[in-house]
């Protein structure tokens, strides 16, 4: 029965579908607002601080600089190819440990996002991570909150 449970609450979530479908039925209606404002990106100017106004491939990192300190989880960005001892350094300067959250800085839809309850998973994480990614304190508040904004002009 979980495993039906499961199914059923993806099928009814549209956040659990896969990006292309979501997307598909907005995809001739954004073909026209292109043509109406002559430009492939004019949705860009909503979000002007973010690349691609935040629709694909946005910096976790940089965004997270924008909110106060105390809205935020300590987090420490990590360059790819980082050595295991200085980001063990770092993580001890901030005062961060296990367990903590790993995740791409530059991600989509949780993909790459990892509970790491140990220095051996933060050796294998870093090993198979090919970008940027950020280590964060791990919340155990079983709340989560995400924001979807659509706003109709006029």
């Amino acid at each position: 029965m979980p495993k039906l449970t499961n199914f059923i609450t993806k099928l009814l979530h549209w956040e659990f579908w896969p990006t292309w479908i979501v997307y598909f039925p907005l995809f001739f209606y954004y073909l026209w607002l292109s043509l109406k404002a002559r430009s492939l990106f004019f949705f860009t100017t909503a979000n002007p601080d973010m690349e691609m106004g935040g629709l694909y491939n946005c910096s976790k990192y940089k965004q997270l600089k924008h909110l106060p300190v105390e809205l935020k989880p300590t987090t420490l960005f990590v360059k790819s190819g980082s050595r295991l001892p200085l980001i063990r350094a770092k993580l001890q300067t901030l005062d961060l440990d296990f367990p903590i959250i790993a995740k791409p800085d530059r991600g989509e839809r949780g993909k790459g996002v990892a509970l790491l309850k140990n220095l051996s998973q933060l050796k294998k994480y870093l090993e198979d991570s090919p970008t940027d990614f950020l280590i964060q304190e791990y919340i155990s508040d079983p709340f989560e909150a995400g924001l979807f904004l659509l706003s109709i002009p006029g």
